[in-house]
Parts: C-alpha cells; structure tokens; sequence
C-alpha cells in the first residue's frame, strides 16, 4: 500500500507515515505507479488528483488512516 499526500500538514503526513509502516504501507510525495491511494483534506484541482481519478484509485482524507 503506497499513499501520496496532497495539501497536508506537516504533522498529518508524519502521523499517516507512523501508522502505514507497521502494516507494510508508505507515504510518498509524488505519484508514481505504485501508488493505491491519494490522501488529501479538501479537494483541489492537482496532478495527483487527476492521476487519481484517471486511474481509478481511491482518493481519501487524513481520518479514513485512523479507522
């Protein structure tokens, strides 16, 4: 499980990261094929998104991590 994150703090990214290793997961800042997931509070119009939606991937908020 590979999530790129887009328009998140700081503290948000370095949060998501410390609960997606213990499962296997990582956080990156680009988007590249590996990616299944799209992480971002609100939506904007951004490269990412559109790779996101344009490849079928889910694009989630900061929460859905904690559930």
């Amino acid at each position: 499980m590979v999530t790129t994150v887009s328009a998140l703090t700081r503290s948000e990214v370095q949060e998501l990261t410390k609960m997606l290793e213990p499962i296997g997961g990582t956080v990156t800042s680009n988007w590249t094929e590996k990616c299944s997931h799209l992480t971002m509070n609100e939506v904007s119009v951004t490269v990412k998104l559109l790779h996101a939606m344009l490849e079928n991937k889910p694009i989630v908020t900061f929460p859905y991590w904690r559930k």
